[in-house]
């Protein structure tokens, strides 16, 4: 049952959780400032200057897993939030002061390990708090704040990088009001009450939470290329530069809101179909970039690919909540969060495969993409991903 806490303020239950959220797709806040960056620092290769980005990113996998497998059950999920924050913000924000890239470097690993602790924490609040058609709707309205952050934090990032590359640090300043509205608000999920002299449940990663895992990551693998390949295919066909590729990358994250604006609706109104619409969106974005030759409609097109990612990725979330048991939830989503970044490392390679067997590098990898998500999307019409929930969690 909920706390008399969490009956008497739902709003503020759902405000502290959202507060994580928010901060959960702000690894790349700092990549506009790279150039410039390297400009600082000519010395240093490009390679290593690349690792600013991606070394959180790689980071946050093992961290996240530790996360999961310690929240909830050895450590308060609230303490597991409080130190990934205070880790998120001690390496975030040191870089400002920095003037020594083997510092900005140790600072960016310990911003990852930050990173991973917070990031899985969203869904597993919203997984152990609500049930049923509720769940679907916060699991949507996290993805709505998780993609609107990520549009604050990465344009505060490139308006400050014009000032100054350690400036871009600053964006991520953001989590300092999360830290305190999670140090006031966010109350620990109840805990499920053993009968007296039951055994306590072990804590388990399910094959079914791995068999989500890794349609999830074949997902990824589809779904990534739209963005990693838009920016060269708009210059290769005449249809804008850097600055209109950037356009179009934003529009995809506002689709990304729209996809979890509705997510919540959706399911409670077509249940099994929804991960078969969502990958159906992908398949008819990726046509619209490809062959509509209108920078208007690929525009469009990207959106609905962002609204794609959005529904699908809340549908294995909670598949992931239906599969596993409540001491399992934050283990759960931590496997999903490993796959989705393990399987977005790969997506360069498939790219690399199909450019080398088509000759494309561009077009076709997108391509391959749109028909597997149709395909995909077929066979989820006629296959239930929604099991049936073994465990209860927190009634609505």
């Amino acid at each position: 049952m909920l706390s008399e806490k969490e009956k008497k303020s739902p709003f503020i239950v759902a405000f502290a959780i959202m507060s994580v959220y928010v901060i959960t797709m702000s690894a790349g806040n700092v990549s506009a400032a790279l150039a410039s960056i390297s400009a600082a620092f000519p010395n240093v290769p490009m390679s290593t200057i690349a690792l600013i980005s991606t070394l959180p990113s790689l980071l946050m996998i093992p961290a996240s897993l530790i996360a999961g497998a310690l929240a909830g059950n050895k450590v308060k999920y609230k303490t597991i939030i409080i130190i990934g924050m205070l880790f998120y913000l001690v390496g975030g924000l040191a870089p400002v002061f920095a003037n020594s890239m083997t510092v900005i470097l140790i600072e960016r690993a310990i911003f990852g390990i930050g990173f991973g602790f917070i990031t899985p924490m969203g869904n597993a609040l919203v997984l152990s708090v609500y049930e049923g058609n509720k769940r679907a709707t916060m699991l949507g309205i996290g993805s709505m704040v998780m993609n609107l952050g990520a549009i604050v934090m990465q344009f505060a990032g490139g308006a400050l990088a014009e000032i100054g590359w350690q400036y871009s640090f600053y964006s991520h300043a953001l989590g300092i009001l999360s830290l305190i509205l999670v140090l006031i608000f966010l109350t620990e999920p109840p805990k499920v009450e053993q009968p007296a002299g039951a055994e306590k449940p072990k804590v388990r990663i399910r094959g079914g939470i791995l068999l989500t895992a890794l349609l999830l990551g074949i997902y990824i693998i589809l779904i990534f290329p739209s963005a990693i390949l838009i920016s060269g295919f708009l210059q290769k066909n005449n249809l804008g530069g850097p600055a209109v590729a950037g356009m179009v990358l934003s529009v995809f994250t506002l689709g990304g809101m729209g996809g979890g604006f509705v997510y919540g609706p959706l399911f409670k109104a077509i249940k099994k179909y929804v991960v078969a619409l969502g990958l159906l969106l992908g398949a008819v974005g990726y046509a619209l970039v490809i062959y509509s030759g209108n920078i208007v409609i690929v525009t469009i097109g990207m959106g609905i690919v962002g609204a794609s990612f959005s529904i699908v990725l809340p549908a294995c979330y909670m598949i992931a909540g239906m599969i596993a048991s409540p001491q399992e939830v934050a283990l759960s989503t931590s496997v999903l969060l490993a796959a989705v970044n393990i399987f977005a490392f790969f997506s360069g390679y498939f790219i690399s495969f199909v450019g080398a067997v088509t000759g494309d590098m561009l077009a076709m990898p997108m391509v391959w993409c749109m028909i597997g998500l149709a395909v995909a999307s077929i066979v989820f019409i006629f296959v239930n991903p929604l099991p049936k929930p073994k465990h209860a969690t927190v009634n609505e």
